[in-house]
């Protein structure tokens, strides 16, 4: 046999983010929200540290704009493309 009760519950839901090189929200939309681990042989970044971040649309697309090599692109939607 249950026992049972019923309970309202708060639940924190995320608005925007703040992106961490320009400080605009990026208001959801191109939006790249990211956890990188420093790797084990990694010579800048500790091992197993963690570091979060978001970056917006703009931010993201100037950055992209300064590799040497294009970043691989794809579409999910498409496993042709």
């Amino acid at each position: 046999m249950k026992i049972t009760s019923k309970r309202m519950v708060e639940t924190e839901i995320v608005e925007d983010y703040i992106c961490n090189k320009c400080g605009d929200p990026c208001n959801n939309l191109g939006l790249l929200n990211e956890i990188i681990r420093g790797g084990y042989d990694s010579v800048v970044f500790s091992d197993q540290d963690y570091y979060e971040f978001s970056l917006c649309e703009k931010c993201l697309s100037e950055i992209f704009a300064t590799f040497k090599h294009p970043a691989y692109q794809y579409n999910t939607l498409d496993p042709h493309s």
